[in-house]
């Protein structure tokens, strides 16, 4: 609570445009003339986007929805146990792959689970590309994708392979700021199969990757961030297109726990200023939700005397308790520590 208010005293210009209604304009300043797309998506019903709405390249994005795709064709039981033989073809030396750097012997067994968690923590892309071979290719991706979550505004065509024989086919892999804010915001909230717990309980690991990006934007907070990042290829001006960040965001209130989904997208920019104007919008976008969270509390004040009302989402239990919230469970974790922790 008292973090919560200095935010509010500090930042009063943000109250005054009442939290999440302004932020839109909060949002555009920010931007500028620059090539950035932002959309947000709160458990309180509000969607806001800022900057453009054109298509950008995904990048290592598109790994998030490779994740997706496989939690709903893949069991739990084989995304922990399956074992898949990795060789020295699977291995490309011309590209990021800290899986190549940690193997001491070839050819490896590894699980699913283990090149998920290479994939979506350390944007390893021999793990993607060794996922892509033996669950779903770009193309199979894509359809599930549209199937099972809903998503239209997007395009996964190619794999990192490919992408890196001719960068040009990046744009194959492509999404509006709002479809994968909408995307990442379904998976966390609405789908509870075992494979898709599996999936955010690898996300839930701490990543040194990105931390500079939409995590920078609410340091020392209650708040957990569940991301991926990703980052295209350099040009000659150094300037790099795109620099990414896609999240899903849970943060404590006084009744248990609410969301929000942010996709950051920018092209064009340098690394640093790319990386520092993502976490601009985190914070700014952090500090209105929180605004709004105060606003609301004050404004429903009989929710803390146990009385329900109009204000609520549908995310709750009947106790108040946040329902998402158990998705990750301890025997989850524990698998994930069992399984990964021995590297």
């Amino acid at each position: 609570m008292r973090h919560i208010l200095s935010i509010i005293l500090a930042l009063t210009s943000v109250i005054a445009n009442a939290g999440l209604p302004g932020l839109r304009d909060t949002l555009a300043n920010i931007i500028g003339d620059r090539h950035v797309a932002v959309a947000m998506i709160s458990s309180r019903g509000d969607t806001i986007t800022a900057g453009t709405d054109d298509f950008i390249d995904l990048a290592s994005v598109m790994k998030f929805h490779q994740a997706a795709a496989i939690s709903r064709i893949a069991d739990f039981d084989t995304l922990v146990s399956k074992k898949i033989t990795v060789t020295n073809e699977d291995l490309r030396r011309d590209t990021w792959s800290p899986m190549r750097a940690a193997a001491t012997t070839v050819p490896f067994d590894i699980s699913p689970v283990e090149l998920l968690d290479y994939s979506l923590n350390m944007s390893d892309n021999n793990a993607a590309d060794i996922l892509f071979a033996h669950f779903a290719s770009p193309e199979v991706v894509d359809s599930i994708v549209r199937r099972d979550y809903g998503a239209t505004n997007f395009a996964i065509g190619v794999n990192e392979a490919r992408m890196h024989a001719n960068p040009a086919l990046s744009r194959h892999n492509k999404s509006t700021a709002l479809d994968a804010a909408a995307l990442i915001y379904r998976f966390f909230t609405a789908d509870t199969t075992a494979s898709a717990t599996l999936v955010k309980a690898v996300m839930a690991r701490n990543s040194p990757f990105g931390r500079e990006r939409i995590p920078a934007g609410m340091p020392n907070s209650a708040a957990k961030v569940f991301h991926k990042t990703g980052t295209g290829f350099t040009a000659p001006d150094s300037t790099v297109t795109p620099v990414n960040d896609l999240a899903f965001i849970s943060y404590p209130t006084a009744t248990g726990f609410a969301c929000y989904s942010l996709a950051v997208f920018t092209g064009g920019l340098r690394m640093p200023e790319a990386e520092s104007l993502i976490a601009d919008i985190s914070r700014a976008v952090y500090t209105a939700v929180i605004v709004n969270e105060s606003l609301s509390m004050n404004a429903a004040a009989s929710v803390w005397a146990g009385k329900k009302t109009s204000t609520d989402t549908g995310i709750y239990n009947d106790d108040n308790s946040y329902t998402w919230g158990d998705f990750i469970t301890d025997a989850v974790f524990e698998i994930i520590d069992n399984t990964l922790e021995h590297r």
